[in-house]
């Protein structure tokens, strides 16, 4: 019938019930989808809680900086740190990553504060970064030094050869398929913010909290540090019993059992 029709009615709206109805059986139906896209992303694309460690940048000049990391405001001491980095523990591992691929320096030296058994579980855990741009200006990657000490694993260690230092390095036969330039492992400033070795940085880590640990249990003042007066174009960490190639004034005039 036509809307002119005699016999024509309009047709009633739809009562409330129909109304709140037809929403909640169209939820109902997207349910499934919804349950699915929860669990394929674990919760975590929704919220992400801050990391209870919080770093503290001091610069001490205008090619010095020190960092101190701390754990729910409480400062973190060098046992706590060697044992986070030991287990590679995922939150304390991102902070202290993001502090060394952060640095304004192009190049840099990392240094952490000497350190003994008698103190270890008492002194605040802190690095310097020194500015080393000026020094790895006209330095070209250099693996010549170091391939043979490499393997298949991520990281290696060795004595030198005077015996009286360990050096820790990352390897590059660990990742045959890596697409990144060789020029990465020209200095730890360049490696550790190839985001791609993310991975290997914290396994290189680990190496070297296991190595410093078992050093520092012998007795005497421990220094690790990436400088060097050699081997300046491959990334490497030193374990050493001295400061000879220290920077970072502050630290090099702690003496054994001395603290700043």
């Amino acid at each position: 019938m036509f809307r002119g029709s005699r016999n024509y009615h309009a047709p009633s709206p739809p009562s409330l019930l129909t109304r709140l109805f037809l929403p909640l059986l169209l939820l109902l139906s997207l349910l499934p989808l919804l349950l699915t896209f929860l669990i394929s992303h674990q919760y975590t694309s929704f919220y992400v809680p801050p990391s209870p460690y919080i770093p503290h940048v001091k610069r001490v000049s205008g090619s010095v900086s020190e960092v101190r990391l701390y754990f729910k405001k409480k400062e973190i001491t060098y046992e706590g740190a060697i044992e986070l980095m030991k287990v590679k523990d995922r939150e304390f591992m991102e902070v202290f990553l993001e502090t060394l691929k952060s640095c304004t320096y192009e190049s840099f030296y990392l240094e952490f504060t000497p350190i003994n058994r008698n103190n270890m579980d008492i002194t605040p855990f802190s690095y310097a970064l020194v500015d080393a741009t000026d020094d790895y200006k006209d330095v070209e990657i250099d693996t010549t030094t170091f391939i043979r000490y490499m393997g298949s694993k991520e990281s290696t260690s060795f004595k030198n050869e005077f015996k009286n230092e360990t050096i820790i390095l990352p390897t590059l036969k660990w990742n045959p398929e890596a697409v990144y330039p060789l020029e990465v492992y020209k200095s730890v400033g360049t490696w550790i913010r190839e985001n791609s070795l993310r991975l290997q940085s914290v396994h290189v880590f680990s190496m070297l909290a296991k190595v410093a640990e078992l050093e520092i249990k012998e007795g005497g003042d421990v220094w690790v540090s990436t400088s060097g007066k050699e081997n300046l174009g491959y990334a490497n960490f030193r374990v050493q019993r001295s400061s000879i190639y220290y920077r970072y004034e502050a630290y090099k005039k702690i003496a054994d059992g001395a603290r700043i």
